[in-house]
């Protein structure tokens, strides 16, 4: 939900948070799919074997149903995969799906899926970008990536490719767990996951509390800035004028939690000061039957 949150607020940004929405979509989605490796890892009951084409399918089925043109190439051979090893495909196709329609966007992609011996190999190139790129550099989710492949004992590289905004990622994955993995290193993988997963499981409430926070405050500051009246627009206004020409010297929105009215009629009440915290003086504008019959000033504590 916060994903899918921050990317509707990635879509109406300006320019200057765009990048920085677009990053915290990302962390979370990493974030999410993190969790789904941990809870898979560390619950014994999910190892059961999956069908290689199943993984492959639903790895690009998000980006196909959104148009993205992909050449896919797997073995009719190939044995299914644990549940550990399905995971960490499925991660590396995504990532580099996703990269691929970022850094060249509307390029077929090349899917090409192979067994060499004991490893699965994974080769994905792209082809030269057909629209302009707004890709930014980060790296975080390759590099969150390629650690949790070399936790399997595999190997990751990506990057650009040849020609204008192409992009390729390689990985090569062992069949079964590298048996050259001492218990010990095993201990420090898992220890590096529950890490990682203590940390989401903190962040995420974190930033849906600041994601949804700020949007109220973001409210009471802009509401106190457009209710705001100055006293000398406010002196502009005389009983007996038309109320259509007093309207041009009020503010957008009445304020906030009003006092009670001490005129008759249609009253309006806008604060001296933006601050709801530091309000002394609440003017207020009342009319009847189209003209202004009364302007007070009212002085707060």
């Amino acid at each position: 939900m916060v994903a899918v949150t921050a990317g509707v607020l990635e879509s109406k940004a300006d320019e200057s948070l765009r990048a920085d929405v677009a990053a915290l979509r990302e962390q979370v989605a990493n974030a999410v799919e993190e969790l789904n490796h941990s809870v898979s890892a560390l619950d014994s009951s999910t190892e059961t074997l999956t069908p290689l084409l199943r993984v492959v399918d639903e790895a690009v089925l998000p980006a196909q149903s959104a148009g993205a043109g992909i050449n896919i190439v797997v073995p009719a051979d190939a044995p299914p995969l644990s549940a550990r090893l399905a995971s960490v495909t499925m991660a590396i196709i995504r990532e580099g799906v996703t990269n691929a329609l970022k850094h060249s966007p509307g390029g077929t992609i090349e899917l090409n899926v192979d067994l060499e011996g004991d490893e699965l190999r994974l080769c994905l190139i792209s082809g030269p970008a057909t629209r302009p790129s707004r890709a930014s550099t980060g790296g975080r989710g390759l590099e969150a990536l390629r650690a949790r492949v070399e936790d399997h004992g595999g190997s990751f590289a990506a990057g650009p490719g040849p020609g204008h905004g192409a992009w390729t990622a390689e990985a090569a994955l062992p069949i079964v767990d590298s048996p050259d993995l001492s218990v010990v290193h095993q201990d420090a993988a898992l220890a590096r996951t529950v890490r990682r997963t203590r940390g989401q499981l903190i962040a995420i409430p974190a930033v849906a509390l600041l994601l949804f926070a700020a949007v109220p405050a973001a409210w009471v500051v802009a509401r106190g800035a457009l209710s705001q009246l100055d006293r000398a627009d406010f002196d502009q206004i005389t009983v007996g004028m038309v109320q259509s020409e007093a309207e041009t010297h009020l503010p957008a929105l009445d304020m906030d939690a009003p006092p009670r009215a001490r005129g008759v009629g249609d009253c309006r009440h806008h604060e001296a000061t933006m601050s709801p915290f530091d309000r002394d003086t609440v003017f207020e504008v009342c009319f009847v039957d189209g003209r202004v019959a009364s302007t007070t000033v009212i002085p707060t504590p």
